[in-house]
């Protein structure tokens, strides 16, 4: 079946029988298609999870879920951790990311104009961030006064150890009031904490399970990284 897609598409297998992705390779096949489909935005579908207040009096918090649409079982989409790698070498990760930002300021305006406070999560990735976002973002924050503080950025936490510019980004980005939440499937926050945050570290308002079932996220905010 592989072969019969490869051989439709006109791509070949270019690698992605490897052991790389945690998925059939037809379904590799199927998603990298979809991801490059990615690039003009129209197949993008934005989800907003509503989390859970950990402490009374919080504002309210949503986690910002950008999928693909899924030909196959459109109620279903593809998840973020299932097209990363191949958005990322389709080019089509800016795209897909914007487009998550611009609907979580969206979603923030409309809340603030019905007397709402909301917090909006939205999982970016670290090097799509500083090479295609950051002005952008910059502008965004400077044209819509007073976002910076809905918005909170979740980053893997390993992109950002492994990272030595990390620093600066996130200086920036707390310099225009976006907060910082972290993700970590693999135990390394403590190490990432002591890196970036000088010691100033806040749990979170909110947090929940609704992301990835496959990994453990621990969310933690750093204020003036």
């Amino acid at each position: 079946a592989a072969e019969a897609i490869a051989h439709r598409t006109g791509n070949g297998y270019d690698g992605v029988l490897s052991r790389e992705y945690d998925m059939p390779p037809e379904r590799v096949l199927i998603i990298r298609e979809w991801a490059k489909e990615a690039l003009g935005g129209g197949n993008v579908l934005v989800e907003f999870q509503p989390l859970l207040p950990l402490r009374p009096g919080l504002p309210g918090m949503y986690a910002l879920d950008a999928k693909l649409r899924d030909y196959r079982a459109p109620l279903a989409g593809v998840r973020r951790a299932q097209y990363l790698k191949l958005a990322r070498d389709a080019g089509s990760l800016p795209m897909i990311e914007r487009m998550g930002l611009f609907n979580a300021f969206e979603a923030i305006d409309e809340e603030r104009a019905n007397g709402r406070a909301t917090r909006v999560l939205v999982p970016v990735d670290l090097e799509c961030t500083r090479r295609e976002q950051l002005a952008w973002l910059e502008a965004q924050l400077r044209r819509r006064r007073g976002q910076g503080e809905g918005l909170v950025l979740e980053f893997d936490a390993d992109e950002v150890l492994a990272d030595a510019a990390a620093r600066e980004v996130l200086s920036r980005l707390a310099s225009q009031g976006v907060q910082v939440a972290f993700a970590d499937g693999v135990g390394h926050l403590h190490h990432l904490l002591e890196r970036v945050a000088d010691g100033a570290l806040e749990v979170p308002g909110a947090q929940g399970d609704e992301a990835d079932d496959e990994a453990h996220h621990a969310r933690d905010k750093v204020d003036g990284a």
